[in-house]
């Protein structure tokens, strides 16, 4: 059954599930509504203003979503998406930012890869948990007028909640593209970088544990030193969760 409900809140109005082909464009129009609108880093950068950088970034949540384990709420009402875990698989050995650094052109878009890709390098987590395979939660958004309704700590619960079936053997992935997804690769470690206050309370109440932290207030991207004094939270956190048998 493509649209499997994985949770319904309480009162009815949001369902959770994996992401399908039906709901992907809703999908990445919320992250471009939200990660790339109204992220700490991207309105420093002023990628909100810049349409390009915008269709650029768009790309990377449409390219991670074939990997088949993002999650999603729906207002049942209008059966539109309202928040999204865009969630995506980490080999060591296939560096998922790289065919991006080559194909973007928009100099704001290059320095949020920057960004993420320079986070990674403060923890190498393949070799802090001793795996080889990750599933990041890549980009985690909530339209305003849905937020403050514990929908974002819903889908990391339910995307750790994913990844564990895959762990177990239970392969569970959704295809947005219509190729058929094997359960290989299968995650040992759920991560994520928490750039604001508001996601690292949600990774401390669902036990993540934090591997690095970086400054959110001087950052060197491509070469380039940003001072951003005023930024809401101090750090930038590299957080993880590891799986383990049932």
């Amino acid at each position: 059954m493509e649209n499997q409900i994985l949770a319904i809140n309480d009162d009815g109005s949001i369902q959770y599930q994996q992401l399908t082909s039906k709901y992907l464009e809703g999908a990445c129009e919320v992250t471009k509504k939200t990660v790339f609108t109204s992220g700490t880093m991207c309105r420093f950068l002023g990628v909100p203003e810049d349409e390009d950088a915008l269709a650029e970034l768009t790309q990377i949540s449409r390219t991670a979503a074939k990997d088949g384990v993002s999650v999603i709420a729906i207002d049942k009402t209008t059966d539109k998406v309202v928040a999204v875990a865009i969630n995506k698989f980490l080999q060591k050995s296939q560096p998922f930012f790289e065919n991006f650094r080559k194909t973007f052109k928009n100099p704001k878009s290059l320095k949020i890869i920057d960004f993420i890709t320079s986070s990674d390098d403060h923890c190498d987590l393949f070799e802090h948990c001793k795996v080889d395979c990750l599933m990041e939660i890549l980009f985690l958004g909530t339209l305003p007028e849905y937020r403050k309704k514990g929908i974002a700590k819903k889908l990391c619960e339910l995307s750790v909640d994913v990844a564990q079936k895959l762990y177990d053997g239970v392969n569970v992935k959704k295809c947005v593209d219509g190729k058929d997804l094997t359960l290989e690769p299968v995650p040992k470690v759920v991560y994520a970088i928490f750039v604001s206050f508001i996601s690292q309370r949600i990774g401390k109440e669902l036990g993540f544990e934090i591997a690095a932290e970086r400054s959110n207030r001087r950052l060197e991207l491509m070469g380039q030193v940003f001072e951003n004094p005023n930024s809401e939270t101090a750090t930038t956190t590299i957080e993880y969760k590891m799986l383990g048998k049932n």
